[in-house]
């Protein structure tokens, strides 16, 4: 625990830059929020200079604001004085603690004065702008126009020379390796499928040129930490990474003509493969999160480093265990004798925990996608009929000269299923785990601090007596444990006052955090977990 007592001066300053005119800032507010794009309300001084009379620079430049503007926010403090062994120590040179565009302003006035506002948003904005099919086709746009119904014919060139449009995209990601999986998910998959987007442009290039630079640019800073899968069972590699590929490629018609990149990877893949986007000051971070890790945090936050704080550890509705229900699916073909039975589908494909408990809630689940897929009969159909690359085919209505003989599969899809048991219940460990602290909510504020991003486990300390110190504690104090899902800084530099505020998420006490109840030492599909970090690296904990 840090020393006794304890107080710090500073003087703060805070400027904004847009399209490289700096402004100074009466008061900011910033909002980082796990899997969010943050935003910045800067609110700018307007009238005269006392002693001058000149009037403030946002007059002179008020036509020159436009949406879009490049927008960055500085901050730096002086430290004047500290007492007791209190944090004040501070980054040297103004530090960048908000980039992106400006997306509007505004007007304010009261009775205790007057400012003009500027509303900013993350330069993550950028994949909101990008459509998942084509960075510059609107999301909204009719899938007829996106399409080749009743538009160009499907080629990539055209009589004389000139370029026609492909309009129907082929698939993102040609081969996925189990391998890949656990390196890195983001690195060696979902990235190189939204680059593959972001480069290519299935759009007449008379209405806008290829590729997309906005959001390329983006994804150039958006970094992964922790992003390597584990699996309990040794599935066979091409099946998993078969089925991985098969997940993202199929879905173009279904999700990917309505959605933008930002859409994909927050609300389609984030649950899917269960991580989170943390976003920084300069980069954002794609982790595995689980909500509740046992013995790890990021920092913690003693009681003399807030002012308010108010957790709630209700849980209204205990939940008993998670179940993974099997895959549907058809089958054609096959033995029409009710006797026969052709694949046996009883019971669930996970289940956590193993047994289950006597009381409680019992939560069922679909699996996502990538997991439905190869447990599924179709996706033996290539290698049983010999249309994969490495097989003759066999002589079908579409292949009536094929002389390849009918194939065995490699494993019988009943045998491949129990490989995939243990990883569809690692699945179901993790609902549970997500699922069972998720009314656990909470709020702190406190100092000033730039040292905790959205996504980090931390540590709180409650309940001590600041008046009476013995040694070995004065018995009242008691630990908590959460996950900071938004944290916001407000700094006003006209009253010298700043703060900072975290929402909470999965409270639990020090006893339930030992308990394999309500936490884990690592998320349940991954290989280690992610106890937080910074939002930005000139910003360190204290201590």
């Amino acid at each position: 625990m840090p020393g006794d007592a304890a107080y710090a001066v500073a003087r703060l300053h805070t400027r904004c830059v847009i399209d490289g005119i700096e402004f100074e800032c009466a008061q900011v507010t910033l909002s980082y929020e796990m899997n969010a794009i943050p935003s910045c309300t800067c609110m700018l001084a307007v009238g005269r200079e006392v002693k001058s009379l000149q009037p403030a620079k946002v007059h002179k430049h008020f036509s020159k604001l436009k949406v879009r503007s490049s927008f960055k926010l500085y901050f730096w403090a002086e430290p004047l004085a500290a007492q007791g062994g209190a944090w004040n120590v501070w980054p040297e040179k103004p530090a960048l603690i908000f980039e992106g565009q400006v997306v509007g302003t505004g007007w304010q006035r009261s009775t205790t004065g007057a400012t003009f506002t500027v509303h900013a948003e993350h330069w993550l904005a950028d994949l909101h702008y990008s459509s998942a099919l084509s960075g510059t086709s609107h999301p909204g746009n009719p899938a007829d126009f996106t399409f080749s119904a009743g538009f160009l014919p499907m080629s990539t060139s055209a009589a004389g020379g000139d370029k026609q449009v492909d309009w129907i995209p082929g698939d993102r990601i040609k081969s996925i390796t189990k391998s890949d999986l656990q390196v890195d998910l983001w690195e060696n998959v979902l990235k190189v499928w939204m680059k593959t987007v972001a480069e290519q442009e299935p759009i007449d290039e008379r209405l806008a040129g290829p590729g997309n630079g906005s959001a390329l640019a983006a994804l150039a800073r958006i970094k992964s930490d922790a992003m390597q899968m584990q699996f309990d069972s040794n599935p066979n590699d091409e099946q998993l990474g078969n089925a991985v590929m098969e997940s993202l490629n199929q879905a173009i018609t279904q999700h990917d003509v309505h959605n933008t990149l930002w859409g994909k990877l927050i609300g389609e893949w984030s649950p899917q493969y269960w991580f989170a986007v943390i976003p920084r000051v300069k980069d954002a971070l794609v982790v595995p999160f689980v909500g509740a890790l046992k013995n790890q945090y990021h920092v913690a936050i003693w009681a003399s480093e807030y002012v308010q704080c108010d957790l709630h550890s209700a849980l209204p509705h205990v939940l008993r265990c998670v179940g993974i229900s099997y895959p549907e699916q058809f089958a054609a073909g096959g033995n029409a004798n009710p006797a026969f039975e052709q694949a046996k589908r009883r019971g669930l494909a996970g289940l956590w925990p193993i047994p289950a408990p006597e009381k409680g809630l019992i939560m069922i689940k679909n699996p996502p996608r990538w997991l439905r897929g190869a447990m599924q009969g179709a996706a033996y159909s290539g290698v049983v009929t010999g249309v994969v690359p490495s097989r003759a085919p066999i002589q079908t209505h579409y292949t009536p000269t094929g002389t390849g003989p009918p194939q065995q599969p490699p494993f019988k899809p009943e045998d491949a299923e129990k490989e995939w048991v243990p990883i569809m219940n690692q699945y179901a460990h993790q609902w549970y785990m997500i699922e069972m602290l998720k009314g656990r909510t909470g709020e702190l504020s406190g100092r000033l601090r730039f040292d905790v991003a959205p996504g980090s486990t931390v540590l709180v300390e409650a309940g001590i007596d600041p008046f009476v110190q013995v040694q070995g504690g004065d018995g009242l104090g008691e630990r908590f444990y959460a996950t900071v899902s938004k944290t916001t800084i407000l700094i006003n530099s006209e009253v010298q006052r700043a703060g900072t505020s975290f929402s909470l998420a999965h409270v639990r006490t020090e006893t339930e955090n030992e308990d394999d109840k309500y936490a884990v030492d690592k998320p349940p599909l991954y290989e280690r977990g992610w106890p937080g970090d910074t939002l930005d690296s000139a910003f360190q904990a204290p201590g």
